[in-house]
């Protein structure tokens, strides 16, 4: 029994042993064959980025064939056009020669003719020669002049950039001697002023207001930056035209192209005119209704003239030969034949400008000129928007080189300042209108007001009889009138304190910006400063009832000094109207400002609410395609699993057929070892 056991035991590890090393075969040959497919699925990939970059070059390929063939065309033709030329003047010559052989020509002239033609053939070959070197040299020349360009165009943008930064830094600065100037050029108000009036100057926190005329000014600048925006948007369309859907560099361009690029160059070299006019005006600081209205409706007249009636046609058949390209789809159709519509009502927004500005000399009314603005605006806005969709799909022609890159992508940054300029200028020209409007009604008022203050006194012989007899009531009266004034001035003081507070607690929920901020600091240190004025005016109360005092023990007081006394209170009540008038003023241009701010604040936040739409949509875009490639990972995953197991399941039937068949018996003759051991 012994022996037996012996024998099946090592039977059974002999079995063990070979299958451990089948399966450590099996092991290898897994991994190996694992190995396998991850290169071949990385060859695959490989495989497939090669096949995306061949396609991507034989599209390149094609646009250059064709243009290409296109060009060979035309040097086909070219070369048929001079070998017939050359046709002519060699039969020319033969007839020539033939003539004088009737005549008795000699035996050697065959030897002559042939070798005129081989001269004729030497000087083809020369003529194509320098036909090959003047291609050459003409795309040289092209190459520099486009170079020049490139660096003229950075080069005047680097200048603008910093043109405007001075312009900004001189704005500043002005304001700030203007602001100076003003808190130096402030005056202390004489003892004799009357308190009732001066409360009211107290209590005014702004610095002299800019007239109707300063306003004026700040529009001119604003047109003055959208007329260089203009100029600077049809140069690069010229560009634009010349670039594609031809290329100047390779082939020549139609005529109606070169038509068109003179179109848009002319428009830009008025509206440059246009521009030097407006400097001109701000250099002056002056503005004559009757001289530059009519000049600057002049200038738009002729603009909008011109292209009404040189590019509307040679617009839309550049529109359809872009339709036509290869690569061109309906959506870019579209939106092509969207772009020709918003240019045309660009262009009959111009008309209507300068239909506007003669409406606006001859009645006064600016109506009409605050809505072509509007519509301006809002037409440029529409024009940005419809070529920065246009220029997602053209960015990404086959075709687009970086010529064509660099021009879109300034065409882009053009059409968005053209878009913030028009927009400030539409809310600086409606609150100018509103500033008129409010000057216009002050002015009434105003003179309602003097007419009425300055009434001459009716009684004034009947107060210089009763002026002796009631003279210490008079002052009496006059004390207490300056002790309740100053009561009031006090009251009246801490209402304002109060109303600042509230004020500035209202500025604080607002997201005022840096300019705001500067605006109030300054304007706080002006309260501070009135305070110190009445505190000083008070003193002087206070010395001018010791006056009253003296004055009314004084019996000598004569009515010519009391004449004299009214005559400088009138004269200071004039002075004190004509400051609150300012003062009003200054308060409504401010107020016009701050809506202006908040108008530009609300457009950013739309912008930033666009912007953020824009980023969530490519977010869910991004998480989209996390997606898919982790459910094509996960199939990938288990294709390998699939392909495991039946690599297993070959290789187990291959070779370990035998493996569950010897398995189950020899554990059962284990168990009935066991059991026998267990009975002995």
């Amino acid at each position: 029994m012994s022996v037996s056991s012996v024998s099946l035991n090592t039977d059974v590890n002999v079995r063990y042993e070979r299958l451990a090393a089948e399966y450590s075969k099996l092991r290898a040959q897994a991994k190996v064959l694992r190995d396998g497919v991850l290169s071949e699925r990385s060859k695959a990939e490989k495989l497939a980025e090669e096949l995306k970059s061949a396609e991507a070059t034989t599209r390149k390929l094609q646009t250059e064939n064709e243009s290409l063939l296109f060009r060979n065309e035309q040097l086909v033709r070219r070369v048929e056009s001079l070998q017939e030329d050359v046709d002519l003047k060699r039969i020319d010559s033969v007839k020539k020669d033939k003539a004088p052989k009737k005549n008795g020509l000699p035996k050697d002239g065959m030897a002559q003719l042939q070798t005129m033609a081989a001269k004729v053939l030497l000087l083809e070959e020369e003529l194509n020669n320098k036909i090959r070197r003047n291609e050459e040299l003409v795309t040289r020349i092209a190459e520099n002049e486009r170079q020049h360009n490139e660096e003229m165009a950075a080069m005047s943008q680097k200048l603008a950039r910093e043109y405007r930064e001075l312009e900004a830094q001189l704005d500043s600065m002005q304001r700030e001697q203007a602001k100076r100037s003003a808190s130096f050029s402030a005056q202390v108000p004489s003892p004799l002023q009357n308190t009732d009036v001066n409360q009211e100057v107290l209590t005014v926190e702004s610095p002299p207001p800019p007239p109707a005329s300063e306003a004026l000014l700040h529009v001119a600048q604003t047109v003055q930056s959208t007329l260089r925006g203009f100029t600077n948007f049809f140069n690069l369309l010229q560009q634009r035209s010349e670039i594609y859907p031809y290329d100047v560099t390779m082939e020549t361009l139609p005529s109606h192209v070169l038509k068109l690029a003179a179109a848009y160059d002319q428009c830009s070299k008025l509206f440059s005119e246009a521009t030097r006019f407006v400097d001109d005006f701000v250099e002056k600081s002056e503005f004559e209704p009757s001289v530059d209205a009519a000049t600057l409706r002049s200038s738009f007249a002729l603009i909008s003239r011109h292209c009404s009636t040189m590019m509307p046609e040679v617009l839309r058949k550049m529109t359809d030969e872009e339709n036509k390209v290869t690569w061109s789809t309906q959506q870019l159709e579209q939106m092509n034949r969207d772009w020709v519509d918003a240019i045309l009502n660009l262009f009959d927004v111009f008309g209507r400008i300068s239909v506007a500005v003669d409406v606006w000399t001859e009645t006064k009314s600016l109506e009409d000129l605050l809505k072509t603005i509007s519509s301006l605006s809002e037409f440029v806005r529409d024009l940005g928007i419809i070529f920065r969709d246009r220029w997602v799909h053209e960015s990404r022609f086959p075709t687009s080189t970086k010529k064509m890159r660099c021009v879109g992508v300034a065409l882009s940054d053009c059409l968005q300042l053209l878009t913030n300029e028009t927009a400030k200028l539409d809310a600086r020209t409606s609150a100018v209108f509103r500033l008129i409007e409010n000057e216009a009604k002050q002015e009434e008022e105003t003179k309602e007001e003097q007419d009425r203050v300055l009434q001459p006194e009716e009684n004034n012989d009947v107060d210089r009889a009763k002026l002796n007899s009631g003279q210490e009531a008079y002052n009496d009266a006059n004390s207490n009138r300056l002790c309740d004034s100053c009561a009031k001035n006090l009251n009246k003081s801490e209402e304002t304190k109060d109303q600042k507070i509230s004020v500035e607690e209202e500025r604080a929920d607002l997201h005022v910006p840096k300019i705001d901020v500067i605006k109030v600091e300054y304007l706080r240190e002006r309260v501070n400063g009135l305070q110190e004025e009445r505190d000083k005016q008070q003193v002087d109360i206070s010395l001018l009832k010791r006056k009253l005092e003296l004055l009314s023990g004084n019996e000598k007081t004569t009515s010519s000094e009391i004449d004299h006394l009214r005559d400088v209170g009138r004269q200071m009540t004039k002075e004190l109207l004509h400051k609150v008038e300012k003062a009003e003023c200054t308060w409504r241009y401010y107020k016009e400002e701050c809506e202006i701010i908040l108008q530009m604040n609300l457009q950013l936040e739309s912008e930033k609410a666009e912007l953020e739409n824009r980023i969530q949509k490519l977010e869910e875009g991004r998480g989209m395609i996390e997606e898919e490639l982790a459910s094509v990972r996960r199939s990938y995953d288990a294709q390998l699993a699939q392909l495991s197991d039946h690599v297993a399941e070959l290789v187990a039937a291959a070779h370990g057929a035998e493996v569950p068949k010897t398995e189950s018996p020899t554990k059962e003759k284990r168990s009935m070892f066991k059991s026998l051991y267990k009975h002995k």
